[in-house]
């Protein structure tokens, strides 16, 4: 209807209508994107400096102590070679990444799937057995050939 006499003039209307729910849109990410998160109650912070000023804040070193833990992991796999700074391996491609940070409650098993397990085990007069692997993504191989800088 934009097209005929007397509409046309509304189409400046619907074009500042699509501006503005975009403006709305990004203004509604940019809240979500810099707002406090918690975790069971907890304040969970988005970076190293944060983290930092919550164990300041709160008189202790556990995140920090958690940090050290999850890059020793790392060192103790040997995931990443060293071939000194500013080298730039031939044939690999850069790529970020980040240390997420996060308070896990419970296991990742629920009460019901355990039981399920053990009642098959039973039934079937299998020995069950259980197991934690930390840190799996480490002990992954990739087949493509990537670097990171620190």
């Amino acid at each position: 209807m934009l097209e005929f006499d007397g509409w046309k003039k509304f189409s400046r209307l619907e074009k500042w209508q699509k501006k503005l729910l975009r403006m709305a849109n990004q203004a509604k990410l940019q809240s979500f994107r810099t707002a406090p998160t918690y975790h069971f109650g907890i304040l969970i912070h988005c970076n190293h400096k944060h983290t930092m000023e919550l164990d300041q804040l709160h008189g202790n070193n556990l995140w920090h102590k958690s940090e050290v833990t999850e890059l020793d992991s790392i060192d103790e796999c040997n995931t990443f070679q060293d071939v000194g700074k500013g080298t730039t391996p031939k044939g690999y491609k850069k790529i970020g990444y980040h240390i997420v940070y996060a308070v896990k409650h419970t296991s990742v098993v629920s009460l019901r799937g355990l039981r399920l397990c053990l009642f098959l085990a039973e039934l079937n007069q299998l020995e069950a057995w259980s197991t934690d692997i930390g840190n799996a993504y480490l002990e992954a191989y990739t087949d493509k050939k990537v670097y990171v800088i620190d």
